[in-house]
């Protein structure tokens, strides 16, 4: 990556770090804002470990908390004593990189894993800068526009919670870079951690697979079934180690968001409602211009409909359980320096 290149990933880790500044400064620089505890349980067991001094979310309890309990134990070695911790405990110890890589901070003590959990969330913003840049380069654009990661409002409701999706597509998007340098290898691990850091997230392989599957049905596998085979392989593991419902945020099409359609309009609360209008116009903005760097959007837009109503009564949850359409949509629109396109990926 060339020097100018450098550039953008610190500016963008820059710009979030800024505005994660800001969070602490107004918290007494107290990480644990970010990390959402929100019940009386919750913030008994973190004070055990932290102190007095952990923030109250308020009964506003987020992804953070439960990450923060699966740290101790990622591997799902004590699960009698995580069970009780999780809300739905086979749905959230599914997402194991996150935790797994927030581990080795507990080495240093309890304070250092919170700092952690920002720390790395703000590595993660600079890889996925860096592939975001890299795609919008083979796409005729500045590297600059990697920034349209950084900026991204479901990777900053990402950082605000604590949440694995900034490093999950931060891996999906390097999955697609490394598919236009033909590093399939590469992609094949990237889209591999993609799908155990948010399983949701292998959603971007398997658009880039399906998309490479027209020309090259082999390739289109090797680069796909790894993560398959890793998620659903945890997945079993998880299965084993926990008990009840796999959770999950879908439901029957269309009734989540007409069901939040209606709170829309009883409350004036318009935002989730513009955020799910940029995904109807992404979505035809890829329909009409169909190639590698639109797949994905084609895909995440398939997957809203079926998305249950709390996650489209936020903006919060929308912007996140859309997050790559928005980064992606950026290039799609961008005026480009030339018709040129290294991203047909084939």
């Amino acid at each position: 990556m060339t020097g100018r290149r450098w550039l953008a990933v610190v500016a963008g880790i820059g710009m979030v770090g800024v505005w994660a500044g800001v969070q602490l400064a107004a918290s007494q620089w107290n990480p644990t804002v970010f990390v959402k505890f929100g019940n009386e349980r919750d913030l008994a067991y973190a004070s055990a470990r932290l102190g007095p001094n952990v923030f109250d979310a308020s009964q506003e309890g987020h992804d953070g908390k439960l990450f923060y309990f699966l740290a101790h134990d990622p591997l799902l070695t004590s699960p009698a004593e995580l069970e009780p911790l999780l809300d739905v405990p086979r749905y959230r110890a599914q997402r194991v990189l996150f935790p797994l890589l927030l581990r080795p901070a507990l080495l240093l003590g309890e304070w250092w894993l919170v700092w952690w959990m920002l720390g790395l969330n703000l590595l993660a913003v600079g890889l996925g800068v860096a592939a975001v840049g890299h795609l919008a380069t083979g796409a005729g654009l500045s590297h600059w526009w990697g920034l349209a990661f950084a900026l991204n409002p479901g990777v900053i409701d990402e950082i605000s919670l604590s949440g694995s999706g900034v490093l999950a597509y931060a891996l999906a998007f390097g999955g697609m870079a490394a598919v236009t340098s033909r590093h399939d290898r590469w992609a094949a691990f990237a889209f591999a951690g993609a799908g155990l850091a948010r399983e949701v997230a292998l959603l971007v392989g398997l658009a880039v697979a399906l998309w490479i599957w027209q020309e090259d049905r082999r390739r289109a596998l090797r680069l796909i079934l790894p993560g398959l085979a890793a998620v659903a392989g945890w997945a079993i593991w998880v299965g084993q180690r926990l008990s009840g419902p796999a959770g999950g945020q879908l439901g029957p099409p269309f009734r989540g968001v007409a069901e939040a359609a209606r709170v829309w309009i009883q409350t004036g609360r318009w935002l989730p409602a513009v955020l799910a209008g940029i995904v109807v116009a992404a979505a035809v903005i890829a329909w009409r211009r169909r190639w590698l760097l639109t797949a994905p959007i084609l895909a995440f837009a398939l997957l809203a409909p079926f998305l249950i109503a709390p996650v489209w009564l936020h903006s919060y949850d929308i912007s996140r359980a859309m997050l790559p359409v928005f980064s992606l949509l950026a290039l799609a629109v961008a005026p480009r320096r030339a018709e040129v396109s290294a991203l047909s990926g084939k």
